[in-house]
């Protein structure tokens, strides 16, 4: 799946709604909310934000990987929110160029 709103506001509906199953997913974005987690194996977010851009999300699980980048380099650093810290050693959350 792929969303592109790169001066908008991404936000997954209902108190659980999260990215699992293997998803491919990539969204350009100003901000984006998860409430749920993204979880299990091979599932992967990769998310380009704009100036200033935010990503809050509940948990990063199994081997799920969220990979995060800024749309202009010279933008200040986003915002990452995981509001209980929930990462678990096997997911990867990381910034790329």
């Amino acid at each position: 799946m792929d969303i592109h709103a790169p001066e908008g506001r991404v936000r997954f509906a209902g108190p659980r709604s999260g990215i699992d199953g293997g998803s491919q997913v990539t969204i350009t974005t100003g901000s984006l909310e998860i409430p749920g987690a993204i979880a299990e194996e091979q599932t992967r977010l990769a998310v380009t934000l704009s100036n200033g851009g935010s990503i809050k999300l509940r948990a990063l699980q199994g081997t799920a990987v969220l990979e995060y980048r800024k749309a202009n380099p010279d933008d200040p650093a986003p915002r990452i929110v995981i509001p209980d810290g929930h990462i678990e050693p096997t997911a990867v959350l990381r910034q790329v160029q």
